[in-house]
């Protein structure tokens, strides 16, 4: 049969991008649009389901996007088709093509490679007369894969109000082919966004659902078809696409505390989503080209089967449950074979019969994988006779357009009704570990039972830093055979280094090649190499050495963490505490000191005898003056004595690539500053913070406590220290000049203020501070200090308690002496200060 029309058409949109020259709608019309990029091989199957539809009011074009291979062919066969071609524009082009060449009052956008179930028009049709004041309605789908075999009926969401705020925070409309439009409101948005390659169906809800209310009914309406070639398996562009889509609503957005809260909930979920799979695609490339195609791996997978496509090696879920749970059921009966169409290429399946009384006991098991370059198995396996089995032929399975099809047989062997259990990895532990000694119990375990390595992917790194002994233990015992600070850390279980005296096998030392066509790093992101330069002080040197570059930073050179700069100049009084409470949350403290009278040096060095590689202390020489002094406002900032060359010779100490300014009376309060470090520490839980790289400047606020007769308060003229904060380091962050101190650039980076109060300034509280400011001849006469002292004399002091009930961002702070702070005796300054 041929075409009955058959035409071509290059350019529907106007040069405005309105949809022009649209026909007067049919009356009850359904026109079917389905555009086609060389998917000849499934179109067949998406024209017959709308062939076979109950509703007969309807038109079926296929817009032919470019297609070289057989699409015009295909179409060609059924004369109900109206074939129409256009040179390749994408898919948004195909389907405003077909929009403007057809007269349906109603549209379906049906894709070449999926499926309309026989009542979808007459439901679609049926809920847009319901409800006549909806743009669209749509309904559930099914899953298929290639060969058109159902993969499963999949939970989906049916919204019932606020589509415009659901659709802000994801997209819950699985298939595009399962909505009926209403003619009207695609020619009110001028339909589909041509600069799109990806989601374009979701900027159209997105455009829609803004303006005019939507159905959403619970049907199943489609078939989605899931295979290698499908657009969605483009990771990297549909996260690129999907965010473009999302961030042109902005402008409407911004205007509602709602809708942004809405659009922030979306923007992490695209950006954790898309990540995450990116991140499963490049462990497979590492594993692929690292580890032995027959080898076990125990995969710390958050419960994610997405983590278990490791190219048909065995991979486990860990922690594993302590039950000895089966898996699901899958099949019942003494005897029988069963086709399985959705083995999936990388993926590997265990398939094991039960027997016996309550079906306890295993009496047999077969491994399945899937591979997309599997050749066909054509050889005869003759069943044991008289002996419980399970058989899969093939096996592996073929899988080269994603999902492959074997069949499984079985006997119990004794005419007993038997059980075939299934599982991907085993069963997830869904629940916490107890401490280490729980994570060290299961790890042997699992290796005992034949697990030959250990991942951990970027979204589990987190585990080395909560569970200290266990990390130790992989670190005594393991070698790390690959690392990668973005993707994954892999131990090798079959040979311990503290348990051997033998050599380790060949492939137990650390590759080099950690992704294909990318060179390794040199630098354990995840198990931190301590720096192995020992503390030192700089000898007496002229001044000049001590001035610094932007290229002194070595940025290329820094090691993943988080390095603190202290600069100190007399602090004796609370330096040590300032260190305790910052050491937990550093991987590096840089101390330079300058011009001191006190002990600082000497506790400093005390801190790095007592952590070498961690704190590293240096003395820098030249007299550095304080802001707001001429000579501070009058130097270069290049000069050594220069305020500014002092910071920025500070961070140049500095080894890791995050910085976090450290002063040395400020007491980090750890129930707050976590929400801070977590941020940094663990960027797959957080991405909206690390997309495409960590950007972000984190703030975080101190509170400043004030003190009198030992008990704390907090001044109402001052209550605060603004925003401190950490940051990517880079040459672009770089300490400048100001006439009143010295100000970091950071205009470059996007800034975030996490917590409000994330340590506790006890500047106020030291003994001898009004006394100091007395005594120097200089300071009095600067308005930076003359602030001070203003607050000093004229202070409104409220106890902290009654300022923390009064502040809701205050509220559950603890109280200072909980973390080493102690309010000493002493009277106030009240005594004017001369001009």
């Amino acid at each position: 049969m041929s075409s009955a029309n058959t035409g071509k058409h290059s350019a529907a949109i106007s040069a405005d991008g309105s949809l022009n020259g649209m026909p007067m709608p049919a009356s009850g019309q359904v026109s079917v649009i389905i555009p086609c990029y060389n998917q000849a091989h499934f179109l067949h199957e998406a024209i017959e389901s709308v062939l076979a539809q109950t509703y007969s009011n309807r038109e079926i074009i296929v817009v032919n996007d470019g297609s070289t291979d057989s699409t015009a062919e295909v179409a060609g066969r059924y004369s109900a088709v109206r074939h129409i071609y256009q040179e390749n524009a994408g898919p948004s082009a195909a389907r405003n093509t077909g929009l403007k060449q057809t007269s349906g009052e109603y549209l379906v956008f049906l894709d070449a490679d999926d499926r309309l179930l026989p009542e979808a028009l007459e439901m679609g049709v049926d809920c847009l007369r319901q409800h006549p004041e909806c743009a669209f309605a749509s309904g559930f789908c099914r899953l298929i894969v290639a060969d058109g075999s159902l993969l499963g009926k999949p939970e989906q969401l049916c919204i019932a109000r606020d589509h415009y705020l659901e659709f802000l925070r994801r997209n819950y409309i699985w298939c595009p082919s399962s909505v009926i439009y209403r003619r009207s409101a695609l020619e009110t948005v001028k339909g589909f966004n041509t600069s799109l390659g990806r989601a374009e169906d979701y900027d159209l809800f997105l455009r829609i659902t803004k303006d005019h209310p939507i159905f959403c009914h619970s049907q199943f309406v489609a078939d989605y078809r899931l295979h290698g070639s499908s657009r969605s398996a483009d990771h990297s562009a549909m996260l690129r696409d999907t965010l473009k889509a999302l961030n042109a609503q902005w402008d409407f957005v911004k205007g509602s505390d709602r809708h942004i809260k809405a659009f922030e909930v979306g923007t992490n979920y695209w950006q954790g989503r898309y990540q995450y799979l990116q991140m499963a695609d490049r462990i497979l490339e590492i594993v692929e080209a690292n580890l032995p195609p027959d080898s076990s791996i125990a995969v710390v997978t958050g419960g994610k089967n997405e983590l278990l496509k490791l190219g048909g090696r065995r991979a486990w879920h860990f922690p594993q449950a302590d039950a000895d749970e089966p898996g699901r059921l899958f099949q019942q009966a003494a005897e029988g074979s069963a086709d399985v169409p959705w083995i999936e290429a990388g993926m590997r399946y265990e398939f094991r019969l039960f027997g016996g009384p309550e079906y306890s006991k295993q009496l047999a098991t077969i491994s399945v994988a899937g591979a997309v370059d599997a050749a066909p198995d054509t050889d005869e396996c003759p069943s044991p006779p008289r002996q419980p089995y399970v058989m899969a032929r093939p096996n592996p399975v073929p899988a080269p357009n994603r999902f492959g099809r074997t069949t499984i047989s079985w006997n119990t062997g004794d005419g007993s009704v038997g059980r075939i259990y299934l599982s991907q990895g085993g069963a997830y532990e869904n629940l916490s570990l107890r401490d280490s000694n729980d994570a060290i119990s299961r790890l042997e375990a699992i290796r005992i039972q034949g697990a030959q390595y250990l991942l951990l992917p970027a979204t589990a790194f987190w585990w080395l830093d909560r569970y200290q002994e266990f990390r130790e233990h992989l670190e005594a015992h393991y070698p790390v055979v690959v690392r990668d600070e973005d993707t994954c850390v892999i131990f090798n279980l079959r040979w311990s280094s503290a348990l051997s005296d033998e050599p380790a096998p060949a492939d137990a030392n650390e590759t080099s090649a950690v992704r294909p066509g990318k060179r390794s790093k040199n630098v354990d992101p995840v198990i931190k190499v301590e720096n192995p330069s020992k503390r030192y002080t700089i000898g007496q040197r002229n001044g000049q050495q001590f001035v610094v570059r932007r290229s002194d930073l070595k940025v290329s050179q820094r090691r993943p963490g988080i390095s603190g700069y202290m600069r100190v100049r007399d602090e004796e009084q609370f330096l040590a505490l300032a260190v305790e409470s910052h050491l937990p949350f550093l991987d590096e403290l840089v101390i330079v000191y300058n011009a001191c009278t006190d002990r600082t040096p000497e506790i400093a060095a005390e801190y790095a005898q007592r952590y070498p590689g961690k704190v590293r202390v240096f003395h820098y020489e030249p007299e550095a003056y304080p802001p707001g002094t001429a000579e501070f406002v009058n130097l270069p900032p290049d000069s050594p004595h220069s305020l500014v060359n002092y910071y920025n010779f500070t961070l140049c100490q500095t080894t890791c690539r995050v910085g976090m300014k450290v002063d040395a009376d400020h007491v980090l309060i750890p129930e707050k500053i976590n929400s801070v470090i977590r941020i940094v520490r663990n960027p797959w839980l957080h991405p909206q913070y690390h997309f495409p790289t960590f950007n972000c400047f984190l703030g975080f606020r101190g509170l400043n406590l004030w003190d009198q007769n030992g008990k704390f308060f907090v001044n109402l003229r001052q209550p605060v220290t603004e925003y401190h904060g950490v940051f990517p380091v880079s040459e672009r962050t770089w300490f400048r000049h100001d006439p009143r101190w010295e100000v970091l650039e950071s205009e470059h980076l996007r800034h975030f203020n996490i917590c409000h109060y994330g340590f506790y300034h006890v500047r106020c509280v030291k003994v001898g501070r009004e006394q100091s400011l007395r005594d120097d001849q200089k300071l009095p006469h600067i308005d930076l200090y003359r602030d001070e002292m203003a607050c000093r004399l004229q202070p409104q002091l409220v106890p902290l308690e009654e300022y923390c009930a009064n502040h809701p961002d205050a509220r559950g702070l603890p109280h200072p002496s909980r973390i080493g702070i102690v309010a000493p005796q002493r009277a106030m300054l009240h005594a004017p200060i001369s001009s």
